[in-house]
Formats: C-alpha cells, sequence, structure tokens
C-alpha cells in the first residue's frame, strides 16, 4: 500500500506545473474567504462551501503557494485511493483491497482528473472515508463525512444516500445516529449559509 502511494505521488509529479483551468478560479475564491470574503454573497459560487473551505483552511495554515495549491487534488484522490483500500480489506482479502487502490489511482479518469482541483476530488474523498467509517460500524463520523461529501458536490447525493440506505439495511438501528448527523450537519450548514446571504446560497447553488 505504501509503495502504491508513494508511486502514484511520484508520478503526480508531471502535472505540477501552473496550466490553464477552472481550479485557478477556486485558488483565488480560497484565497478570498481567507480574508474574510463570504461566498454567495460577496462574489457568485455555483458549488457547495466545502469546495472552497478545504483549501482556505490550508491556504490559512500554510499561505497560498501554487506548490501547496496544486497537490490538494492528487492527495485529496489518494486519501479516496486509502480509504477505498481500508473499506475493501474489511470484506475481501488484502490483496483484493490493494488491487481496488491501485486500479482506482491509475485508472484514466482519476490520474486526468487529479491533476486539476475540481468538487469531485474533495468530495469524493469524503464520501469514500463516510462509506469506510459506516463499514467500520462508526455512524457518527461516517454521516458528518458523507454530509462533508454533499456540501462539497450536491451530485455526491445521490451516492451518499444509497451508502446511508445500504448501512441502515445491515445496521437499521445504529444507521439512525449517522443519519440524524447527515441531516443535522448538511442541513444546518446550508440553513447557516442561506441566511448570512439572505438567500443566495439556495439561488446560486440550485438555481
Amino acid at each position: 500500500v505504501a509503495l502504491s502511494a508513494l508511486f502514484y505521488a511520484a508520478f503526480k509529479t508531471y502535472s505540477m506545473w501552473v496550466h490553464d483551468g477552472d481550479e485557478h478560479i477556486y485558488f483565488a475564491m480560497a484565497q478570498a474567504v481567507v480574508h474574510g470574503k463570504v461566498p454567495y454573497w460577496d462574489f457568485f459560487f455555483a458549488h457547495p462551501p466545502v469546495h472552497l473551505v478545504v483549501p482556505a483552511l490550508l491556504f490559512a495554515v500554510f499561505g497560498f503557494s501554487y506548490g501547496l495549491a496544486l497537490w490538494i487534488a492528487p492527495l485529496a484522490c489518494l486519501a479516496a485511493g486509502l480509504a477505498l483500500w481500508r473499506l475493501v480489506r474489511r470484506f475481501a482479502p488484502g490483496w483484493v483491497a490493494v488491487l481496488t487502490m491501485i486500479l482506482f489511482l491509475f485508472g484514466r479518469t482519476v490520474l486526468q482528473s487529479s491533476s486539476h482541483l475540481t468538487v469531485v476530488n474533495i468530495g469524493l474523498m469524503f464520501l469514500c472515508w463516510g462509506a469506510e467509517r459506516l463499514a467500520a460500524d462508526k455512524p457518527k463520523t461516517g454521516g458528518v463525512l458523507l454530509a462533508l461529501s454533499v456540501l462539497t458536490g450536491i451530485y455526491f447525493l445521490p451516492a451518499s444516500v444509497g451508502v446511508l440506505a445500504l448501512y441502515a439495511f445491515y445496521r437499521p438501528r445504529r444507521s439512525l445516529g449517522a443519519l440524524a448527523l447527515f441531516l443535522l450537519v448538511g442541513l444546518g450548514v446550508a440553513a447557516i449559509f442561506e441566511a448570512v446571504t439572505r438567500g443566495q446560497f439556495l439561488e446560486q447553488v440550485f438555481f
């Protein structure tokens, strides 16, 4: 697993250069958040807030640099791959889990999308870790992580609901805690942004 992760990181250095793409808009928006600007109110943003919160937190701690910014997407995908490895090894032999991680990380779509900071990178990380935590029978952590995936990109909602439904099938009583935190975090964050931006959050993200 460690060798696969190191090889992936080394392989991704080919894309560690500044190139044209939408990610520069997200970098600028994340820096604006660090300086106190509120998405949906101070500038238009068509995605849920966690997509900006993750890079903004990193920039707030370490400062902005392309050396840091360009690594967010590949490291998020690597984190998703590690979650898949942990998830699969709970139900299958270890070699199957390692193979799953390798096929995921070196699949064409992941290799291409992990070269740019998009909603998919960060949202997929939260989705995979949410599923892994539920598989580990940690409903509260799993529910929060799945909510964060949806708060990164709305199109993670069907997958998150599917994971919760599957968990509820096997652990009906414990799934209530996961569902409660999923709704509390998801709806709570949405309600806060809707109130702070005076209706701009829902209008920009959904309409």
